[in-house]
């Protein structure tokens, strides 16, 4: 087996860095507006002695160390691996992730809690500025809103958990300081009491299951569970449709952080040399890193098939069917035969006229390249073969066997194949075609 880890791509780790950084300014951000936001509702709370303003104050301070924690999991997420930690520290963002999704479950039991509370136990409440209090309360609802909606569109994009969580948990600061707004509006102007309880119990439970979902994805995540069957769909049709990959088996993605790492195992002919091998290996890798940027490394297997299902050409000299005898010069043959084998038996076949065979010069290589515009060849069984030629099919990765008896027919050098008794040819027979 052939095992090449394909991460050595030009600026992989710059585009990490630069992709965590940018997590790691949308947390700052966050950062800014919510200490801000708790310091003005603390004050005004305190001011108009309002005292669900004051909870809500607290609430924003509780989400400073949300976004703290989630700036300290990006900045660690960014360091080079190490031979400790040879992929890096992007799980750091994943556990960050639970911590938080905890955080969101416990604040949204606690606003169920909260508002339970505030139906059995109600009090009219008194202000001192209910203008002033509703104001702020509602610039908050607006500000929260606009930092939720921020982390969480700047997560999906550089595919962080840790971002959408964060922007999932300051939805709930949103319904918190709109459940405050309401509460003030419902019970000073229009005297509806008990409305902030049901509002607060309503959309704590929206709150918890988003937790609950958050929490169950960084799990998923920790587990190495596949993260998106689409890309692993993508990444089939790309394999399939390189041709030199007869099949492929384990393909395998894991998350990490807003990054993926995969591996495939690729079947490829067992002759191909280690230069032919690197070249679908590095054409497999370019596909894959320039359809998907979050992937982050993969790495492939890569091991010989035998071939079950192909096509065989053999030069002949006579229209005998299998019993044709193969001709001693391929350039020079009356017409070749293509032999359809399926499972070690041959299917069926055809013969093709050989237009070249009174051509002065290269009359193998242009027949060998009417063949490849004919038919999909595996296989091709020769007495001689020149340079050109040979190089020509050499490159097309089809197998290049010899026959140097004269006198066999198609149907006995079937069979040696089958036996492996015809040798591989590793070069040309000569070094100019026949003329």
């Amino acid at each position: 087996m052939i095992c090449l880890l394909l991460d050595d791509r030009k600026l992989s780790h710059e585009y990490s860095t630069k992709t965590l950084k940018r997590g790691q300014n949308a947390s700052i951000i966050a950062i800014v507006i919510a200490v801000s936001l708790a310091i003005m509702k603390g004050l005004v709370g305190f001011i108009s002695g309002s005292t669900s303003l004051v909870s809500d104050a607290l609430n924003s301070a509780s989400d400073v160390i949300v976004m703290v924690a989630s700036w300290i999991g990006l900045r660690i997420a960014q360091k080079k691996p190490t031979e400790k930690f040879p992929y890096g520290y992007y799980k750091v963002e994943s556990l960050v992730t639970l911590g938080i999704s905890i955080f969101i479950i416990f604040a949204s039991i606690t606003l169920i809690i909260d508002g339970i509370s505030f139906l059995i136990s109600y009090t009219a409440p008194v202000l001192t500025f209910p203008v002033l209090s509703s104001t702020v309360s509602l610039i908050s609802s607006i500000a929260a809103a606009l930092t939720a909606f921020y982390l969480i569109r700047v997560g999906r994009k550089i595919n962080s958990q840790l971002l959408i969580a964060s922007g999932r948990e300051r939805i709930g600061d949103v319904i918190t300081a709109i459940s405050v707004f309401i509460s003030i509006i419902l019970s000073y102007y229009f005297f509806i009491p008990l409305i902030e309880g049901f509002v607060t119990i309503g959309i704590s439970i929206l709150i918890l299951r988003m937790g609950v979902i958050t929490a169950k994805d960084a799990i998923f995540s920790l587990m190495d569970i596949s993260p998106s069957k689409s890309i692993e769909q993508k990444i089939e049709t790309i394999v399939n449709n390189i041709d030199n990959i007869k099949s492929f088996e384990n393909l395998r993605l894991r998350k990490a952080g807003p990054f993926i790492f995969g591996e495939i195992t690729i079947k490829i002919k067992k002759n191909i040399n280690v230069d032919k091998a690197h070249d679908i290996s590095e054409n497999l890798e370019k596909q894959i890193y320039d359809k998907f940027k979050e992937i982050e490394s993969f790495t492939v297997h890569m091991e010989p098939v035998k071939l079950v299902n192909y096509k065989m050409v053999v030069p002949v000299k006579e229209r005998e069917g299998l019993d044709s005898r193969i001709s001693k010069h391929f350039g020079r043959a009356r017409d070749y035969i293509i032999l359809n084998i399926k499972k070690g038996e041959i299917i069926d076949f055809h013969s093709i006229k050989n237009p070249y065979i009174d051509k002065e010069r290269r009359a193998g290589l242009s027949a060998i390249k009417m063949l490849l515009k004919k038919e999909p060849i595996d296989v091709l069984i020769t007495n001689q073969m020149g340079e050109i030629s040979y190089h020509t099919l050499h490159d097309q990765l089809i197998d290049i066997y010899k026959c140097t008896d004269n006198d066999i027919t198609v149907k006995e050098i079937f069979k040696k194949f089958i036996d492996e008794e015809l040798e591989y040819l590793k070069s040309p027979t000569k070094e100019k075609e026949p003329i």
